[in-house]
């Protein structure tokens, strides 16, 4: 997690995943900072996580192919979704 906001009265953070940054919701973590992991499920983070913990996660993601549809959209003059 890079960085806090808020959205419509709801916390939110900047959540970097395989070199891709999404803004999550933290209504049910909210007492997690910036250098925390968390698990996310559909822009929702639903636990905190620590180091060891999403290094594993990552390597069960790896090993199953997960991690070859979390890529960098292709360069363009637009800034994309977040």
């Amino acid at each position: 997690m890079t960085a806090l906001s808020e959205r419509d009265g709801l916390p939110y953070a900047s959540v970097r995943f395989g070199g891709v940054t999404r803004d999550v919701c933290l209504a049910c973590q909210p007492d997690v900072a910036p250098g925390d992991f968390v698990l996310v499920h559909v822009g929702l983070a639903i636990a905190k996580i620590d180091r060891e913990q999403a290094a594993s996660a990552w390597r069960v993601l790896e090993q199953i192919g997960a991690t070859a549809e979390v890529a960098l959209p292709p360069e363009s003059s637009e800034e994309p979704e977040p």
